[in-house]
Protein backbone atom coordinates (compact mmCIF):
# COMPACT_ATOMS: atom_id res chain seq x y z
CA UNK A 1 0.00 0.00 0.00
CA UNK A 2 2.46 2.72 -1.24
CA UNK A 3 0.21 4.69 -3.65
CA UNK A 4 0.53 8.22 -1.42
CA UNK A 5 -0.98 11.22 -3.42
CA UNK A 6 -0.29 14.23 -1.31
CA UNK A 7 2.24 13.30 1.09
CA UNK A 8 1.07 17.05 3.58
CA UNK A 9 -1.96 14.92 4.05
CA UNK A 10 0.24 12.24 4.88
CA UNK A 11 2.05 13.52 7.18
CA UNK A 12 -0.72 15.22 9.04
CA UNK A 13 -2.74 11.83 9.27
CA UNK A 14 0.43 10.15 10.62
CA UNK A 15 0.99 13.09 13.50
CA UNK A 16 -2.96 11.99 14.67
CA UNK A 17 -1.15 9.07 16.46
CA UNK A 18 2.23 10.55 17.95
CA UNK A 19 0.73 10.53 21.30
CA UNK A 20 0.30 6.83 20.94
CA UNK A 21 3.15 4.53 22.47
CA UNK A 22 5.21 1.87 21.02
CA UNK A 23 4.98 -0.20 23.26
CA UNK A 24 1.45 -0.14 24.07
CA UNK A 25 -2.31 -1.34 22.41
CA UNK A 26 -2.73 0.41 19.03
CA UNK A 27 -4.64 2.08 16.26
CA UNK A 28 -4.81 1.86 12.00
CA UNK A 29 -5.74 4.68 10.38
CA UNK A 30 -6.29 3.23 6.99
CA UNK A 31 -8.30 5.17 3.85
CA UNK A 32 -8.91 4.54 0.40
CA UNK A 33 -9.86 6.07 -2.86
CA UNK A 34 -11.91 4.11 -4.94
CA UNK A 35 -9.30 5.26 -7.94
CA UNK A 36 -6.33 3.70 -5.36
CA UNK A 37 -5.05 6.62 -3.45
CA UNK A 38 -3.96 5.07 -0.14
CA UNK A 39 -3.60 7.19 3.42
CA UNK A 40 -2.60 5.10 5.96
CA UNK A 41 -0.97 5.43 9.54
CA UNK A 42 -0.15 2.77 12.36
CA UNK A 43 1.47 2.80 15.94
CA UNK A 44 1.48 0.20 18.65
CA UNK A 45 1.11 -3.48 19.12
CA UNK A 46 -2.05 -6.00 18.36
CA UNK A 47 -0.53 -8.24 21.07
CA UNK A 48 1.89 -6.76 24.08
CA UNK A 49 2.73 -10.30 25.19
CA UNK A 50 4.12 -11.30 21.78
CA UNK A 51 5.51 -7.29 20.60
CA UNK A 52 3.32 -8.06 17.70
CA UNK A 53 2.96 -4.62 15.90
CA UNK A 54 -0.64 -3.78 14.20
CA UNK A 55 -0.86 -3.35 10.15
CA UNK A 56 -3.38 -3.30 7.87
CA UNK A 57 -3.99 -6.76 7.99
CA UNK A 58 -4.81 -7.26 11.71
CA UNK A 59 -7.70 -8.69 12.46
CA UNK A 60 -9.97 -6.97 15.06
CA UNK A 61 -13.32 -7.43 16.72
CA UNK A 62 -15.51 -4.57 14.58
CA UNK A 63 -18.42 -4.46 17.45
CA UNK A 64 -21.20 -2.64 16.73
CA UNK A 65 -19.45 -1.63 12.87
CA UNK A 66 -20.75 -5.14 12.27
CA UNK A 67 -24.17 -4.24 12.27
CA UNK A 68 -23.85 -3.45 8.67
CA UNK A 69 -23.05 -7.06 7.56
CA UNK A 70 -26.44 -8.18 9.17
CA UNK A 71 -28.58 -5.52 7.53
CA UNK A 72 -26.89 -6.05 4.06
CA UNK A 73 -27.62 -10.15 4.84
CA UNK A 74 -31.53 -9.25 5.61
CA UNK A 75 -31.55 -7.13 2.21
CA UNK A 76 -29.81 -10.00 0.47
CA UNK A 77 -32.83 -12.55 1.64
CA UNK A 78 -35.38 -9.53 0.76
CA UNK A 79 -34.23 -9.43 -2.47
CA UNK A 80 -34.62 -12.96 -2.83
CA UNK A 81 -37.95 -13.03 -2.01
CA UNK A 82 -37.26 -14.86 0.99
CA UNK A 83 -38.69 -12.24 3.51
CA UNK A 84 -40.27 -9.19 3.38
CA UNK A 85 -39.24 -6.08 5.51
CA UNK A 86 -42.71 -5.62 6.55
CA UNK A 87 -43.04 -8.98 7.59
CA UNK A 88 -43.60 -9.62 11.56
CA UNK A 89 -41.11 -11.28 13.23
CA UNK A 90 -43.19 -13.56 14.45
CA UNK A 91 -43.71 -15.23 11.28
CA UNK A 92 -39.39 -16.14 12.06
CA UNK A 93 -39.87 -15.54 15.76
CA UNK A 94 -42.87 -17.45 17.10
CA UNK A 95 -42.08 -18.34 20.54
CA UNK A 96 -42.20 -14.35 21.22
CA UNK A 97 -45.30 -13.36 22.80
CA UNK A 98 -47.91 -11.78 21.11
CA UNK A 99 -47.38 -8.15 21.62
CA UNK A 100 -44.61 -8.95 19.22
CA UNK A 101 -46.73 -9.00 16.57
CA UNK A 102 -46.98 -5.45 15.38
CA UNK A 103 -43.19 -5.28 15.12
CA UNK A 104 -41.83 -5.78 12.12
CA UNK A 105 -38.23 -6.86 10.33
CA UNK A 106 -37.77 -2.49 9.40
CA UNK A 107 -38.62 -2.18 13.47
CA UNK A 108 -35.33 -4.19 14.27
CA UNK A 109 -32.94 -2.49 11.59
CA UNK A 110 -34.03 0.71 12.00
CA UNK A 111 -33.91 0.17 16.51
CA UNK A 112 -37.95 1.16 16.48
CA UNK A 113 -39.29 -2.15 17.78
CA UNK A 114 -39.08 -0.89 21.73
CA UNK A 115 -37.61 -4.23 22.79
CA UNK A 116 -35.93 -3.89 25.51
CA UNK A 117 -31.98 -4.23 25.24
CA UNK A 118 -30.83 -8.24 25.75
CA UNK A 119 -27.71 -6.78 27.69
CA UNK A 120 -30.11 -4.92 30.32
CA UNK A 121 -31.95 -7.79 30.44
CA UNK A 122 -28.58 -9.72 31.34
CA UNK A 123 -27.24 -7.18 34.12
CA UNK A 124 -30.78 -7.56 36.01
CA UNK A 125 -30.05 -10.82 36.51
CA UNK A 126 -26.45 -10.23 37.50
CA UNK A 127 -24.14 -11.05 34.72
CA UNK A 128 -21.69 -9.03 33.88
CA UNK A 129 -19.72 -8.56 30.45
CA UNK A 130 -17.22 -11.13 31.79
CA UNK A 131 -19.73 -13.57 32.91
CA UNK A 132 -20.64 -16.86 30.28
CA UNK A 133 -23.12 -15.67 28.26
CA UNK A 134 -24.73 -17.47 25.55
CA UNK A 135 -27.00 -16.70 22.36
CA UNK A 136 -29.63 -18.89 23.82
CA UNK A 137 -30.31 -17.68 27.21
CA UNK A 138 -30.66 -14.23 26.07
CA UNK A 139 -33.04 -15.24 23.44
CA UNK A 140 -34.82 -16.56 26.43
CA UNK A 141 -34.67 -13.55 28.37
CA UNK A 142 -36.27 -11.60 25.41
CA UNK A 143 -38.85 -14.70 24.87
CA UNK A 144 -39.72 -14.41 28.61
CA UNK A 145 -40.70 -10.62 27.95
CA UNK A 146 -44.49 -9.56 27.60
CA UNK A 147 -44.30 -5.85 26.35
CA UNK A 148 -42.20 -2.97 24.58
CA UNK A 149 -40.53 -0.76 26.34
CA UNK A 150 -42.30 1.54 24.35
CA UNK A 151 -44.81 2.06 21.88
CA UNK A 152 -43.28 -0.02 18.70
CA UNK A 153 -42.45 2.05 15.89
CA UNK A 154 -42.43 5.07 17.98
CA UNK A 155 -39.20 5.91 18.44
CA UNK A 156 -35.86 5.59 17.37
CA UNK A 157 -33.95 4.48 20.13
CA UNK A 158 -30.28 2.30 19.64
CA UNK A 159 -30.78 -1.46 20.71
CA UNK A 160 -28.67 -4.40 19.96
CA UNK A 161 -31.72 -7.06 20.81
CA UNK A 162 -32.82 -5.95 17.14
CA UNK A 163 -29.44 -7.18 15.16
CA UNK A 164 -28.84 -10.15 17.47
CA UNK A 165 -32.48 -11.20 16.56
CA UNK A 166 -32.12 -10.38 12.42
CA UNK A 167 -29.24 -13.04 12.87
CA UNK A 168 -31.75 -15.41 14.17
CA UNK A 169 -33.99 -14.69 11.61
CA UNK A 170 -31.17 -14.99 8.73
CA UNK A 171 -30.14 -18.15 10.22
CA UNK A 172 -34.17 -19.99 10.44
CA UNK A 173 -34.74 -18.50 6.74
CA UNK A 174 -31.28 -19.34 5.04
CA UNK A 175 -30.96 -22.30 7.34
CA UNK A 176 -27.40 -21.49 8.18
CA UNK A 177 -25.33 -20.51 10.03
CA UNK A 178 -25.16 -17.15 10.03
CA UNK A 179 -21.27 -17.19 10.41
CA UNK A 180 -21.76 -19.22 6.90
CA UNK A 181 -23.83 -17.00 5.35
CA UNK A 182 -22.10 -14.04 5.92
CA UNK A 183 -18.60 -15.47 4.70
CA UNK A 184 -20.28 -17.44 1.44
CA UNK A 185 -22.68 -14.18 0.66
CA UNK A 186 -20.36 -11.44 1.47
CA UNK A 187 -17.23 -11.90 2.70
CA UNK A 188 -15.78 -14.50 0.41
CA UNK A 189 -17.43 -12.94 -3.11
CA UNK A 190 -15.68 -10.03 -2.25
CA UNK A 191 -12.26 -11.56 -1.43
CA UNK A 192 -12.33 -10.21 2.22
CA UNK A 193 -10.28 -13.13 3.41
CA UNK A 194 -9.38 -12.06 6.96
CA UNK A 195 -13.05 -11.57 7.47
CA UNK A 196 -15.16 -13.84 9.79
CA UNK A 197 -17.82 -14.04 12.22
CA UNK A 198 -16.32 -15.31 15.97
CA UNK A 199 -18.93 -17.24 17.73
CA UNK A 200 -16.93 -18.59 20.78
CA UNK A 201 -14.38 -16.92 23.27
CA UNK A 202 -11.54 -17.72 23.15
CA UNK A 203 -10.90 -17.88 19.37
CA UNK A 204 -8.30 -19.63 17.59
CA UNK A 205 -8.71 -17.24 15.39
CA UNK A 206 -6.09 -15.11 14.30
CA UNK A 207 -7.19 -11.45 16.05
CA UNK A 208 -5.44 -8.95 18.05
CA UNK A 209 -5.69 -8.97 21.43
CA UNK A 210 -7.94 -6.28 23.38
CA UNK A 211 -7.04 -4.22 26.17
CA UNK A 212 -8.45 -1.92 29.12
CA UNK A 213 -6.55 0.19 31.53
CA UNK A 214 -7.00 -0.97 34.47
CA UNK A 215 -6.94 1.22 37.93
CA UNK A 216 -3.18 1.79 38.34
CA UNK A 217 -3.46 3.04 35.04
CA UNK A 218 -1.80 -0.39 32.85
CA UNK A 219 -2.85 -2.03 30.42
CA UNK A 220 -4.38 -5.40 30.86
CA UNK A 221 -6.32 -7.75 28.74
CA UNK A 222 -9.94 -7.24 28.67
CA UNK A 223 -11.93 -9.64 26.58
CA UNK A 224 -15.70 -10.72 26.97
CA UNK A 225 -16.96 -14.76 27.03
CA UNK A 226 -20.17 -13.48 25.31
CA UNK A 227 -20.59 -15.41 21.83
CA UNK A 228 -23.91 -13.43 20.64
CA UNK A 229 -23.80 -12.82 16.67
CA UNK A 230 -25.98 -9.60 14.96
CA UNK A 231 -25.27 -7.40 16.77
CA UNK A 232 -21.53 -7.60 16.53
CA UNK A 233 -19.21 -10.47 16.63
CA UNK A 234 -17.76 -9.63 12.98
CA UNK A 235 -13.64 -9.60 12.96
CA UNK A 236 -12.36 -7.77 10.47
CA UNK A 237 -8.78 -6.08 9.13
CA UNK A 238 -9.04 -2.27 8.05
CA UNK A 239 -7.09 -4.04 4.20
CA UNK A 240 -10.59 -5.93 4.39
CA UNK A 241 -13.01 -2.54 5.03
CA UNK A 242 -11.62 -1.14 2.09
CA UNK A 243 -12.89 -3.98 -0.11
CA UNK A 244 -16.11 -3.41 1.43
CA UNK A 245 -16.40 0.04 1.27
CA UNK A 246 -15.74 -0.13 -2.47
CA UNK A 247 -18.89 -2.28 -3.13
CA UNK A 248 -21.03 0.76 -1.82
CA UNK A 249 -19.70 1.72 -5.62
CA UNK A 250 -19.41 -1.40 -7.61
CA UNK A 251 -22.00 -3.42 -6.08
CA UNK A 252 -20.10 -5.89 -6.78
CA UNK A 253 -22.46 -7.63 -4.00
CA UNK A 254 -25.99 -7.32 -4.05
CA UNK A 255 -26.72 -4.23 -6.68
CA UNK A 256 -26.96 -0.59 -7.53
CA UNK A 257 -30.80 -1.26 -5.92
CA UNK A 258 -29.90 -3.31 -2.99
CA UNK A 259 -27.03 -0.91 -1.63
CA UNK A 260 -29.63 2.50 -2.51
CA UNK A 261 -31.63 1.10 -0.28
CA UNK A 262 -29.06 0.32 2.77
CA UNK A 263 -27.89 3.60 2.49
CA UNK A 264 -31.48 5.22 2.72
CA UNK A 265 -32.69 6.59 6.09
CA UNK A 266 -35.74 5.48 7.70
CA UNK A 267 -38.29 7.93 7.64
CA UNK A 268 -38.97 10.48 10.36
CA UNK A 269 -42.56 9.78 10.46
CA UNK A 270 -44.65 6.81 11.98
CA UNK A 271 -47.10 4.44 10.54
CA UNK A 272 -49.62 6.76 11.68
CA UNK A 273 -48.06 9.82 11.02
CA UNK A 274 -46.88 11.10 13.41
CA UNK A 275 -42.92 12.23 14.30
CA UNK A 276 -40.61 9.32 15.33
CA UNK A 277 -39.53 10.75 18.57
CA UNK A 278 -35.54 10.99 18.73
CA UNK A 279 -35.11 10.45 15.17
CA UNK A 280 -32.16 9.78 13.62
CA UNK A 281 -31.04 9.18 10.02
CA UNK A 282 -30.32 5.44 10.23
CA UNK A 283 -30.39 3.15 7.23
CA UNK A 284 -28.96 -0.34 7.08
CA UNK A 285 -26.72 -1.08 10.14
CA UNK A 286 -25.37 2.78 9.15
CA UNK A 287 -25.83 6.24 10.40
CA UNK A 288 -26.44 8.59 7.56
CA UNK A 289 -24.34 11.79 7.97
CA UNK A 290 -23.85 15.19 6.36
CA UNK A 291 -20.37 15.37 6.93
CA UNK A 292 -17.93 18.27 5.88
CA UNK A 293 -20.13 19.09 2.72
CA UNK A 294 -21.67 15.47 1.83
CA UNK A 295 -23.22 12.47 2.26
CA UNK A 296 -21.87 10.24 4.92
CA UNK A 297 -22.46 6.66 5.92
CA UNK A 298 -20.59 5.70 8.94
CA UNK A 299 -21.03 3.32 12.09
CA UNK A 300 -18.94 3.46 15.46
CA UNK A 301 -18.20 -0.11 17.25
CA UNK A 302 -16.94 -0.27 21.25
CA UNK A 303 -17.06 -3.11 22.84
CA UNK A 304 -14.36 -4.73 25.69
CA UNK A 305 -10.63 -4.37 23.94
CA UNK A 306 -11.96 -2.90 21.19
CA UNK A 307 -12.98 0.11 19.51
CA UNK A 308 -13.50 0.57 15.81
CA UNK A 309 -15.25 3.09 13.32
CA UNK A 310 -15.88 3.13 9.84
CA UNK A 311 -16.96 5.43 7.11
CA UNK A 312 -18.33 5.75 3.26
CA UNK A 313 -18.10 9.18 1.18
CA UNK A 314 -19.89 8.24 -1.92
CA UNK A 315 -19.36 11.37 -3.50
CA UNK A 316 -15.47 11.27 -2.82
CA UNK A 317 -15.75 7.23 -3.39
CA UNK A 318 -13.56 7.27 0.01
CA UNK A 319 -13.27 4.59 3.01
CA UNK A 320 -12.28 5.12 5.78
CA UNK A 321 -11.50 3.33 8.93
CA UNK A 322 -9.75 3.46 12.25
CA UNK A 323 -9.64 0.66 14.39
CA UNK A 324 -7.90 0.33 17.61
CA UNK A 325 -7.53 -2.24 20.50
CA UNK A 326 -7.96 -0.27 23.19
CA UNK A 327 -11.14 0.17 24.82
CA UNK A 328 -12.72 3.51 25.10
CA UNK A 329 -10.69 4.74 22.91
CA UNK A 330 -12.14 7.99 20.81
CA UNK A 331 -11.56 6.57 17.45
CA UNK A 332 -14.84 8.79 16.05
CA UNK A 333 -13.02 12.26 16.51
CA UNK A 334 -9.72 10.49 14.69
CA UNK A 335 -11.48 9.67 12.07
CA UNK A 336 -13.56 13.40 11.80
CA UNK A 337 -10.24 14.42 11.76
CA UNK A 338 -8.72 12.52 9.05
CA UNK A 339 -11.73 12.85 6.71
CA UNK A 340 -11.14 16.71 7.02
CA UNK A 341 -7.21 16.47 6.14
CA UNK A 342 -8.27 14.72 3.29
CA UNK A 343 -11.41 16.31 1.95
CA UNK A 344 -10.59 19.83 3.10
Amino acid sequence: MKNIKNKNKQNKIESLLNSISDNAPGIIILARFDDGVIYQAQKGLANITQNQLIDENSVFNLASVSKQFTAFSILLLAKEGKLSLDDSILIYLPELCAYAKAITISDLVFHTSGLIDYMELAFERGISYTTPLTPEESFADIVKQTKTYYPIGSKFEYNNTGYFLLSQIIERVSQQRFSVFARERIFEPLQMNDTFIVEEYPTINPIVSGYAKNAQGHYELSESPWTHTGDGAVHSSASDLMKWGENFSTAKVGDAELIAKMTQPFSNFTRDGKLVIDYEAYGFGLFINHTLGEISFEHSGGWMGTSTYFMRFPQSKLTLTVLSNRENYDVDLLATEVAKTLLN
